[in-house]
């Protein structure tokens, strides 16, 4: 099962069964199906549908960059201004921003869920 934030949840559950067979492999809109098979489910909807996900991506994008960047500025803050009293926890932050920032692309080039973030790049792209 995805995790999803509330802004993606409201989204996509808004989405028309079409739109959301085509990018879900189920009905309650959890789980994406593969890269393949999006590509290839992509061309089956209307450009209306397509340009609907692409516009709802971009908000979502949006959302996400304006509360990522205020939790990126505070990680790297600490991050460059701690020692080592507090590394333990520097360095569990600073490995989960890594991690965020790498898994987005690892996760896609394994095969493994993809993630909200990750279809709208895909989307976007086509």
């Amino acid at each position: 099962m995805m995790q999803m934030n509330e802004a993606e949840r409201s989204t996509t559950s808004k989405w028309s069964d079409p739109v959301r067979n085509a990018l879900f492999s189920d009905a309650s809109g959890t789980s994406l199906r593969s890269q393949d098979e999006i590509k290839g489910n992509w061309s089956k909807l209307t450009a209306e549908q397509q340009n609907q996900i692409k516009q709802d991506c971009n908000t979502m994008q949006t959302a996400s960059a304006a509360g990522a960047g205020s939790a990126s500025g505070n990680a790297s803050g600490s991050a460059a201004g701690t020692t080592p009293q507090v590394s333990g926890e520097t360095t569990a932050s600073t490995t989960t921003g890594s991690t965020s920032s790498g898994s987005a692309a690892g996760t896609a080039a394994t095969g493994g869920a993809m993630t909200i973030a990750q279809l709208c790049t895909m989307v976007n792209a086509m």
